[in-house]
């Protein structure tokens, strides 16, 4: 039978709870202790519960999500999403805005009572953040990712396909100038999206004109600024996709204000699907991503790498779809 932490503290001459703290790391244990229970460990070859101390250490039921994202429509789905599962599995979540407070991550890393660490974009694609919580031996999972890599588990969608089909739709109906207010560049996601943008051009036999993409800050008057510049080109676009439904709707508000109509005058399309797609005059046709389902099935891959920190990590890709309300139509109509 395999040594217990029990035969070690009777090995060594020492308590049960000495043991523990010497196994944890912990200071306030002499040296001489510490090497006894140390020699004892290793004469009995004794093995930790990574797993069990992992989850003491941290805090079983804490699991915090680290969010810095202009778009405030986004972080509601990925916070309900990662809310909802906590509550069903007995954990709580705690939110840190780091975007108006740059020292909230090392702040809440030096507490050090989480469990583990959910990162949306940008922070998915950050190596300092990354290396912050591999340092400290803390478990993360990546949303959204631009790739996936063996740091850690991830969970997203393919933006660079979704992208590219969306931008195909367009042109199936007909628009060759096809206007895009991508995201910060800083963004992975971003930079996948305009990637999938230029496949679809490129593989409709369509120029790439570098004065219809705009970059945009996710946010609803980015959407508004960028589609007035749009609209000030000597040969205004015929069609808008936007990188996401903040900024389509910004875009659409743009269009009333210059007397546009829309889909009768140009075609406006967004990303992600959240609430606003659907309320908005007309309701927005948008890519849908499962921005719940991804934060649950990233709280869920967290969990499965707190409880074995060793295993292979997953990469797991869901399904994105369009969803083509009333806010596009053909080119003929523009």
């Amino acid at each position: 039978m395999s040594a217990t932490i029990k035969d070690v503290a009777q090995s060594a001459g020492v308590s049960f709870k000495t043991v523990s703290r010497v196994m944890n790391g912990e200071e306030g244990v002499r040296d001489s202790t510490r090497k006894k229970v140390q020699d004892a460990a290793t004469t009995l070859n004794f093995q930790i519960n990574t797993s069990a101390r992992n989850l003491r250490r941290r805090g079983s039921n804490l699991i915090a999500l680290i969010i810095s994202n202009p778009s405030r429509s986004y972080i509601e789905n990925i916070q309900i999403g990662a809310m909802e599962w906590c509550s069903r599995n007995g954990f709580h979540l705690v939110v840190e805005d780091v975007s108006a407070h740059p020292k909230g991550l090392s702040d809440l890393l030096s507490r050090g009572a989480m469990a583990g660490v959910i990162l949306i974009p940008p922070m998915s694609d950050d190596p300092d953040i990354q290396r912050q919580l591999i340092d400290k031996s803390i478990p993360f999972v990546r949303i959204a990712p631009e790739t996936a890599n063996d740091k850690a588990p991830s969970v997203r969608i393919d933006d660079r396909a979704a992208a590219r089909e969306m931008t195909k739709k367009l042109i199936t109906l007909g628009h060759s100038r096809i206007g895009l207010i991508t995201g910060p560049s800083e963004f992975g996601v971003s930079r996948n999206r305009l990637a999938g943008y230029r496949d679809a051009l490129v593989e409709s036999g369509l120029t790439i004109e570098e004065t219809l993409i705009c970059e945009g800050a996710f946010s609803y008057p980015s959407g508004q600024s960028c589609t007035s510049d749009l609209f000030d080109l000597p040969a205004p676009p015929t069609a808008i996709f936007a990188s996401n439904d903040d900024m389509a709707a910004g875009a659409i508000a743009e269009t009333y204000r210059r007397g546009i109509a829309v889909p009768a005058d140009v075609t406006i399309v967004g990303y992600d699907d959240v609430a606003v797609a659907s309320v908005i005059s007309p309701p927005l046709s948008t890519v849908r991503q499962p921005l719940k389902d991804m934060a649950a099935q990233a709280a869920a891959l967290l969990l499965a790498r707190i409880r074995d920190a060793q295993s292979e990590p997953q990469h797991i890709i869901l399904p994105h779809s369009l969803v083509m309300r009333a806010s596009h139509g053909p080119c003929g109509k523009t």
